[in-house]
């Protein structure tokens, strides 16, 4: 998967979808579709973008990339847990997208 930084992100004029990933202990990180390719967000040092709420990525998505189009915005959550509570093995993951407001 290709990577790009909020920097980089000024320089794109549309963004096809955002996928906000939820990662236990309140940790969000973000993958965009852009062009027909998937992007890892990264922080201007190259580690991976890490933030702690849903409205801290959202600001910030929206300050890298004002004045321009974001499509459809989601918070992704998946489980590992679907043995605990005695849900068959699947061969996708257990994954909830929840759609959110770019506001």
């Amino acid at each position: 998967m290709k990577t790009i930084t909020l920097a980089e992100l000024k320089q794109i004029y549309a963004i096809d979808s955002v996928e906000i990933h939820s990662h236990d202990s309140s940790i969000y990180t973000v993958r965009m579709h852009i062009d027909k390719q998937y992007y890892r967000l990264l922080e201007q040092n190259n580690k991976p973008y890490q933030r702690r709420s849903v409205e801290h990525v959202k600001k910030d998505l929206i300050d890298a990339n004002a004045n321009r189009h974001i499509g459809s915005l989601a918070l992704i959550h998946q489980s590992a847990y679907d043995e605990m509570v005695g849900q068959p093995s699947r061969e996708e993951a257990n994954r909830l997208a929840v759609p959110l407001a770019r506001s």
